[in-house]
């Protein structure tokens, strides 16, 4: 069965979309092919823009909480901009995928289970083994409501992945003083203690072979720190070829642009974790950028009228950007592509979404909100992974996962530092 308090409207429009259109009757779920990180048992839909995921009961309820904070401001701010600090938590749920429901998975769920869709609208969701095929999935799926999710890759052409493990603890209160001493031991044996993160797993697509490589967990469990900017420049690399793609990596202009939009919504995540007191352990931060040369190019030149704002010391939302500070790449302004400096220090202030004045003030948000699933991505930037997340009121935030995410920036502004600065009309070059 599906279930999702307060989450009428985001369950109907799963039938709603032309994506999974409810007169199909069903879709076929399959192994998601692109997961970097985390553990097996990970699904997606036919045209892969939504993702199955055996989710623990702590997991469902930090991504409720995100939802219920969400649809709670629009009921409050009905067409109403506002302008005035906001419940964290809303700002959180932007920076991460959007939670449409819970997925309860009964009986055997084989590869390529077919699945309802009428149903999983109505709340009712049934699984229906396709013929010849009794192919067992993982025993948590089996076991737990799964979690249904936007798939932030499943909007690219040719996604680069990456998945950072963050925080420099890497259990929770409740487990045994075994496992404590074990993690401990894997943080110290890793750059996680060190630094607050580990490069879980990336792919990046290679235009010569034609598919995406991948590097493994492996990888990042077995480099120092003294690594990490290597494993960056790995999967950020820059193109040798010059006018037709080869190889893997973007042209260098191109990379430099995606590069500072990243740099920009990443310090806005951090900002926001620094106002939110919780625990968060085995977080990741997922990162996923274009690699289509033209389609890359396409999304960047897209952005025109600058859409930043300095705001001291809050956040600034509006119901016309519901989803409220960096909502996608497309809305990072000129001078952050240019230079990576919002002009002020970061700690007092923040990038926030505003509606120019240029804008027609008759379009809906729901209008707007078409046309920018509709456009393509350059980038995207955001939390995953909650299973053991958890509020802490009175405890102040998590200084590993923030030290984590400091490291990440540093890391981005070494990798930007290293390619140079190069002004959106110059030619691209090979480093």
């Amino acid at each position: 069965m599906l279930s999702a308090p307060s989450l009428t409207r985001s369950l109907s429009a799963i039938s709603d979309t032309p994506d999974l259109p409810a007169e199909a009757g069903k879709t076929t779920f399959r192994t998601l092919d692109s997961q970097v990180g985390g553990h097996a048992g990970v699904l997606s839909n036919e045209d892969g823009s939504l993702i199955i995921k055996p989710a623990l009961p702590a997991e469902r309820h930090f991504y409720e909480l995100l939802a219920q904070s969400q649809m709670k401001e629009d009921d409050e701010n009905d067409g109403v901009d506002v302008s005035v600090d906001k419940d964290p938590l809303r700002i959180l749920a932007s920076l991460t995928p959007k939670f449409l429901g819970t997925l309860r998975l009964e009986g055997a769920t084989p590869s390529g289970t077919d699945v309802d869709i009428n149903s999983i609208a109505s709340g009712s969701a049934t699984i229906v083994p396709p013929p010849k095929e009794k192919l067992k999935m993982s025993t948590l799926l089996l076991r737990n409501n799964s979690i249904v999710l936007e798939n932030i890759s499943g909007t690219f052409s040719k996604p680069n992945i990456i998945d950072i493990k963050l925080g420099t603890i890497l259990y929770d209160d409740e487990a045994s003083e075994e496992k404590k001493a074990r993690m401990t031991k894997t943080a110290m044996n890793t750059t996680s203690f060190e630094t607050g993160v580990r490069l879980t797993g990336f792919q990046v697509y290679d235009y010569t072979k034609n598919i995406a490589i991948n590097t493994p967990k492996s990888y990042g469990k077995s480099i120092s720190v003294a690594d990490l900017p290597e494993g960056i420049r790995r999967f950020f690399p820059v193109s040798s070829s010059v006018g037709i793609p080869q190889g893997q990596g973007l042209p260098r202009d191109i990379l430099l642009r995606a590069l500072r939009g990243i740099l920009h919504d990443i310090k806005t995540i951090h900002l926001a974790l620094s106002t939110i007191e919780l625990r968060m352990v085995g977080g990741s931060l997922l990162i996923v950028y274009e690699a289509d040369w033209e389609v890359a190019r396409s999304a960047i030149e897209a952005v025109s009228q600058p859409y930043a704002t300095i705001v001291p010391a809050s956040f600034s939302t509006s119901t016309s950007h519901p989803s409220g500070v960096a909502r996608e790449g497309r809305e990072i302004s000129k001078d952050l592509h240019e230079t990576g400096e919002i002009g002020q220090d970061d700690s007092d202030v923040v990038v926030g979404v505003e509606k120019g004045e240029e804008d027609d003030d008759n379009v809906s948000s729901e209008e707007e909100d078409d046309e920018e699933n509709d456009s393509p991505s350059a980038y995207a930037v955001k939390l995953i992974d909650f299973a053991h997340t958890k509020l802490t009121p009175g405890e102040g935030p998590d200084l590993g996962v923030l030290k984590g995410i400091e490291t990440v920036i540093r890391l981005l502004e070494g990798r930007i530092a290293e390619l140079g600065s190069v002004s959106d009309s110059s030619p691209s070059s090979s480093s």
